[in-house]
């Protein structure tokens, strides 16, 4: 459910962005040009909150409509995520639209992994020193040290407060909802420009990650999902923008 409102309020955003972009209260006056040698964006931010995480980036954008103030972009980011006693629940689909009664746990003392993933950027220039804008990962992998967990089964006793090694599941992967695979950061962020090339910035992270078992579970499972809420700051280095 939580999924499902996530992406119901990224196509609003989406919808909101362009119809702000190409309404004349949203211009701004800073340069129509598009082209690779302009709007490369190279980043940093932190955030805490159901853990920690951090990530280096690199985004280009393009502009869209007369004044190019709704902007789309492409990027590869790096993001590492640690938390203390989290718990994993049951990650795929097929399981997890029966309900709770097709879910399991992992809980782990000590979660951490990192990916390296492609990701999807939109943004809007609001005013001439502000911008907002959402970023989510789509292909990628993933990479961490194994850990134990502790296993909560649904179902099977034998199985029930058992130990289980994991390890990050390697493949991320965008396919909406809980047909997601792997680690996903995605951003919910707003932007001030404290000169021509550097931007502050302040957000939101919705961050996914997964282990996989090394052992197949309850319900024929091995992969688990931990959905992580963070509030992050960050600062951009825009060499040449427009």
């Amino acid at each position: 459910m939580k999924k499902q409102m996530f992406y119901s309020v990224f196509s609003m955003l989406i919808t909101l962005l362009f119809l702000m972009g190409n309404s004349q209260d949203a211009q701004a006056q800073l340069g129509t040009a598009n082209g690779f040698d302009k709007n490369h964006h190279f980043g940093i931010a932190a955030g805490v909150g159901s853990g920690a995480a951090y990530s280096l980036g690199w985004t280009h954008f393009y502009g869209i409509g007369k004044n190019k103030n709704f902007r789309v972009g492409y990027g590869l980011r790096y993001t590492g995520y640690s938390g203390k006693n989290k718990n994993y629940i049951t990650a795929p689909f097929n399981l997890t639209k029966e309900g709770d009664a097709f879910l399991d746990t992992l809980s782990m003392s000590k979660a951490g992994m990192s990916n390296i993933a492609i990701n999807l950027n939109l943004k809007l220039r609001v005013k001439e020193k502000y911008e907002v804008g959402f970023n989510i990962d789509a292909l990628g992998v993933t990479f961490g040290g194994e850990k134990d967990g502790i296993f909560y089964s649904s179902d099977d006793d034998a199985l029930n407060a058992t130990t289980q090694a994991a390890k990050p599941t390697p493949v991320t992967l965008l396919l909406i909802g809980d047909n997601d695979r792997g680690m996903i950061n995605s951003e919910f962020w707003l932007g001030y420009f404290l000169n021509d090339n550097f931007q502050a910035r302040v957000g939101y992270n919705y961050l996914f990650s997964e282990y996989t078992t090394n052992n197949t579970l309850t319900n024929d499972n091995d992969r688990f999902r931990h959905k992580a809420g963070l509030i992050f700051v960050g600062i951009n280095w825009i060499p040449n923008r427009n």
